[in-house]
């Protein structure tokens, strides 16, 4: 008997209802808002991921289903949109500010768990072009009101992680204390020491708890603009009446965010996250475009 491939799953019955059921609140939340539904490839050329994740992270190195096709071209099974969403936008909308959403399948090779799969359905949003922080404040109010109409209970935390001047600068300071600290990490945490140093602040292993909590914090290392910024955008936040807890050690997992980065947290489960990428349309060579997205993980909603 020929089995099913590991870490995929097949929706028929109640996951299939429960599937189009999330698929309507999610229309209902952002396109009926003024996103446009964008359908993607699943198949993108790997240098589109290497250069927008960055090399040395995790995804990259382990997690990407990559293959060569007929043409010796290097090819991927995309392992997240957004990169997707600004090769588009920048090919045919490159002058004018657009909201996207998307809903569809990701891959990416990695342990399979309860509600995870390498084979998962994610649910997202861009704003892509000439934006400000009232589209920051546009991606969090239409992604509570999907978890809202779910009757999903969920904490928003909150963070900055500035400039990329400003986190290079911090990170050179968490190697210096990880790296004088090693003894007391985890072999994980260990291994990503000066390579994806960030990323251990994000580290579920108990063994490393003392270690993260006693590392330096980002905000000591951010410019007074960056963080009156943060501090104008947590008051809005308020202003809304928009309940948040802050989060220093919350960084996200790819190298484009920048400044603002958030997730939303339910029953101990982050459901959903995303932050600022002003950065990723100069990373991928396509010019100067600002961003900020979100996307859900459908498989834990």
């Amino acid at each position: 008997m020929i089995e099913q491939v590991k870490g995929t799953r097949n929706l028929y019955g109640l996951d299939a209802e429960k599937y189009l059921y999330i698929y309507d609140i999610f229309r209902k939340s952002f396109n009926t808002y003024g996103y446009d539904l964008i359908e993607l490839p699943t198949i993108e050329y790997k240098e589109l991921f290497n250069k927008s994740i960055g090399e040395n992270s995790e995804i990259v190195t382990k997690q990407m289903y990559e293959f060569k096709d007929k043409g010796n071209r290097d090819l991927v099974l995309r392992p997240e949109a957004t990169a997707s969403v600004v090769r588009f936008h920048n090919e045919f909308f490159k002058n004018e500010s657009k909201k996207y959403s998307y809903f569809g399948k990701m891959f990416r090779y990695e342990n399979p768990q309860k509600n995870r799969y390498r084979e998962f359905i994610q649910a997202g949003a861009e704003i892509v072009g000439t934006i400000d922080e009232y589209s920051n404040l546009q991606i969090l109010k239409s992604s509570i009101r999907f978890l809202s109409l779910l009757n999903i209970k969920s904490k928003l935390n909150l963070n900055t992680i500035g400039t990329k001047e400003e986190r290079e600068k911090y990170i050179r300071e968490l190697d210096k204390y990880f790296s004088k600290n090693k003894r007391e990490l985890s072999k994980e945490s260990v291994n990503k020491i000066g390579k994806n140093t960030l990323r251990i602040l994000d580290s579920n292993d108990p063994f490393d708890n003392q270690i993260i909590d006693l590392a330096p914090v980002i905000y000591d290392y951010l410019s007074n603009e960056t963080l009156s910024q943060y501090e104008t955008f947590k008051k809005e936040l308020t202003i809304e009446d928009i309940d948040f807890v802050e989060n220093p050690k919350l960084v996200r997992g790819l190298d484009y965010y920048n400044d603002l980065t958030f997730e939303f947290i339910a029953n101990g489960t982050v459901v959903g996250g995303g932050g600022r990428y002003d950065s990723l349309s100069e990373i991928l060579g396509l010019g100067k475009l600002s961003g900020i997205g979100v996307a859900f993980g459908v498989d834990r909603l």
